[in-house]
């Protein structure tokens, strides 16, 4: 029963190879898309980005996992102000977001 062990752990380790990576490839995360903000006719405005207020003021770009992201914009004096908005941006693909005014383009 021995000398058959390291014939199973052979079997299992070849096994192991072969079946894992594949389905580790499956589970990899899809290549990050670009969602574009800008706004007109000032740029400078504040971006909410699925509720979460971000760091950089329009016109940007984001790099982020493909998916929906709802946008909102809007810049102190009120010239532009975009209510939030769906926009779903596509792995290896590039989203533009324009806040004109008061309305999305």
């Amino acid at each position: 029963m021995s000398a058959n062990m390291p014939l199973l752990a052979i079997k299992m380790a070849v096994c192991w190879a072969l079946l894992c990576p594949p389905i580790a490839l499956f589970q990899s995360p899809g290549q990050p898309g670009r969602l574009v903000i800008k706004s007109t006719p000032e740029e400078g405005a504040a971006i909410t980005i699925n509720g979460q207020a971000m760091k950089q003021l329009t016109n940007t770009t984001f790099v982020v996992p493909p998916g929906n992201y709802k946008v909102s914009v809007k810049n102190p004096d009120g010239k532009v102000s975009c209510l939030p908005h769906d926009f779903s941006v596509s792995a290896d693909q590039e989203t533009t977001a324009t806040c004109s005014g008061t309305n999305w383009e």
